[in-house]
């Protein structure tokens, strides 16, 4: 255990958010919270850190263990305000500098002829050097300018940027910045509360290949459900004051969670039952010949540990979306947009088409144009260059990523008034479907979160009826209840859709293609997120194997031969005039499978180590733009890897399958 929380309580007031709360974390824990907005995910983490202590209960962390914590903001001191980015990033590989500096005086000490007169001297010298040594190779000391510059390019910064003043980087960029130094730090337990905010999804991919590799234990609060999948192998739910835990990824954890509440629904069904069957008992008896019988029964009710009625789950808003009228087969065309700020141009030569019912994802790195694409067609703004054209009987209702539509002086009922003829009750009835009661219609936008200013913002524009939705980051500030419901009303949605998005799993569930913001230039693709991953990890890996081709020049390819010697001439191809020959060549397909994808493994995990010895080069990193091909190419072996390793267990099954059914025959024929 490295620390651990004990029967914790915490109040805000009167409202009390956690209670009676145990949870431990362990050396090499991967663990997600998750849970709906407000209910204490943020309290836990900064208990759990010490930043905030609990009103009942206790704190207990292991002799020695460094806790490290980064928050949804980050705070700089005026000096650290006036550092280089470089020189920020510096101090969190100080201690290990350190030793490095005082390596390099044992070395002059032991080639001083003063030292080596002295026996007792350079034992000592020589003692403390093997020493610090080892400490300094066990801390990654060798690597270590290596590893500062891996996770400011991993994490989005450019090579130009590491000479800037923090005090001139973006709010989003100082997080960032403050997560490569709390990374880089190397706590024995990380914090982090929703880490990819501010990350778009090349950094967020990064992040998340850092963590898998981590030796160190984790804990993250996030509603990112790809990011979750793929980092944690624990979940803590938070809801109603307490936490369950599941030995799960999320995807996983919410099945247990479905099937817990299940067998709980049913025992308590079972027990309800039992009381009625008692109390008709005790009711029908009290008085009569059974009057003692029903005495013990009325005992064993006053006994009986009651089972709560099971929880539904944390409730989200109930959207319905409804596309206004038939627009024409062309929705939009876009031909040869250019837009420029300045001296930068941000699109140049852009030409697109927009069909009727297409559902369209815009990808690309922060700053790389895709919200400027979204306000030229919603005709927020005008091109440089180029035309814009929507077509007939298009009305478009445009979700701001900042909600700067709305007003922060007016309330939130008064913003729907604003849009459509509607009587105050009729508005309080459509707020109510987005969780906005009672007096809460009365406050103003500008005191919202930022959870609730999306749900006021994606309130109104469900009134509008739009044909065309042009949604910027809409589930930014969402939690995943409200996310889930968001996705269930789009994917009923019948208009046109273009969504902004990081969040991968959203895009994946609403978009069927995607517009790829790169370089000025917008590229399509048609098919859904999980299909562009999966064929941009194939061209990575290609990549990646190429400096290892020569080696296997010469040598058939493994999945080549897999297919080969799975078709002898009575094989698959031929039709099978006895099972136990059709099981025979199924099983000779499936070892000639499993020995493909195992030469398949071993060639991958050559590749990872490859290049993972090529990270750790400092010249790899004077080179920046090489740096990052190296990262990815990095990642995409390690992520072939494990989809080979996820086959080979499949092909496994299989094989024990096929095993079973051909040994059922023989078990029915043995002697009786």
């Amino acid at each position: 255990m490295l620390v651990r929380l004990t029967g914790v309580g915490k109040f805000y007031g009167a409202r009390q958010v956690l209670a009676d709360v145990s949870v431990a974390v362990h050396a090499g824990d991967k663990i997600g919270a998750v849970g709906p907005n407000g209910c204490g995910k943020s309290t836990l983490l900064r208990m759990l850190a010490g930043q905030l202590e609990p009103d009942q209960g206790r704190r207990e962390t292991a002799r020695d263990t460094v806790v490290g914590y980064l928050g949804q903001s980050v705070g700089f001191e005026p000096h650290e305000m006036a550092m280089q980015v470089h020189a920020f990033l510096r101090q969190a590989i100080e201690p290990v500098e350190a030793m490095a500096a005082e390596l390099r005086e044992l070395e002059q000490a032991m080639a001083d002829p003063a030292v080596h007169g002295d026996e007792a001297r350079l034992a000592a010298v020589m003692d403390r050097y093997s020493r610090l040594s080892t400490r300094f190779e066990q801390a990654g000391g060798y690597e270590a300018p290596a590893r500062l510059r891996a996770a400011a390019f991993g994490l989005g910064f450019r090579e130009d940027d590491l000479a800037r003043p923090v005090g001139t980087l973006s709010g989003g960029q100082r997080v960032r910045l403050a997560l490569a130094r709390l990374l880089l730090s190397a706590p024995d337990v990380l914090l982090l509360d929703e880490p990819t905010n501010h990350l778009d999804t090349a950094a967020t991919e990064w992040l998340e290949s850092f963590l898998r590799q981590l030796k160190q234990a984790v804990v993250i609060v996030s509603h990112d459900r790809w990011f979750l999948d793929a980092v944690t192998t624990r979940t803590w739910d938070v809801e109603g004051g307490r936490v369950h835990e599941y030995p799960a990824h999320y995807t996983r954890a919410m099945e247990l969670k479905v099937e817990q509440l299940e067998r709980r629904r049913k025992e308590y069904e079972r027990q309800q039952e039992e009381i009625q069957r008692l109390e008709e008992f005790v009711r029908r008896y009290r008085a009569g010949v059974k009057a003692r019988q029903a005495r013990g029964r009325a005992k064993l009710l006053a006994r009986m540990e009651r089972v709560e009625v099971p929880a539904s789950g944390p409730r989200g808003p109930r959207v319905t979306l409804a596309a206004g009228g038939r627009t024409g087969r062309e929705v939009v065309r876009i031909a040869g947009v250019v837009k420029r700020f300045g001296d930068r141009t941000v699109l140049d030569g852009v030409s697109l088409t927009v069909q009727r019912g297409q559902r369209i994802g815009v990808i690309g790195a922060n700053g790389s144009g895709k919200t400027t694409l979204l306000k030229l067609i919603a005709g927020r703004l005008a091109p440089d260059e180029g035309w814009v054209i929507p077509g007939e009987g298009v009305r478009i209702g445009y979700f701001a990523q900042g909600q700067e539509d709305l007003d922060p002086e007016r309330t939130v009922l008064d913003h729907l008034l604003m849009v459509q003829r509607l009587s105050p009750e009729e508005a309080r009835r459509h707020l109510a479907r987005f969780l906005f009661q009672g007096d809460e219609v009365l406050a103003p936008v500008g005191r919202l979160s930022g959870g609730e200013r999306a749900r006021v913002a994606l309130a109104r524009l469900i009134l509008m009826q739009p044909n065309l939705l042009l949604l910027d980051e809409p589930t930014n500030h969402l939690d995943i209840a409200a996310r889930t419901a968001l996705e269930a009303a789009l994917s009923d949605y019948d208009g046109t859709l273009i969504v902004v998005s990081h969040d991968r799993y959203f895009l994946d569930t609403v978009c069927g293609s995607l517009w790829v913001v790169e370089g000025g230039k917008v590229s399509a693709f048609d098919g859904t997120y999980a299909e562009y991953a999966a064929q941009r990890q194939a061209e990575q890996a290609a990549v990646g194997a190429k400096g290892a081709q020569g080696e296997r020049d010469g040598k058939p390819d493994s999945r080549t031969a897999a297919v080969q010697s799975g078709r002898p001439g009575s094989g698959a191809g031929a039709p099978a005039r006895r099972p136990d020959r059709s099981q025979a060549a199924a099983a000779r397909r499936l070892a000639s499978q499993i020995a493909a994808v195992e030469a398949d493994i071993a060639h991958w995990e050559e590749e990872k180590q490859r290049w993972e010895a090529a990270l750790a080069d400092p010249e790899l990193y004077a080179d920046g733009e090489r740096a990052r091909q190296a990262v990815q190419a990095h990642r995409a072996a390690c992520e072939t890897l494990e989809s080979l390793l996820e086959q080979w267990e499949r092909l496994l099954q299989q094989q024990e399958q096929l095993q079973t059914q051909a040994r059922a025959p023989l078990q029915e024929q043995a002697p009786r």
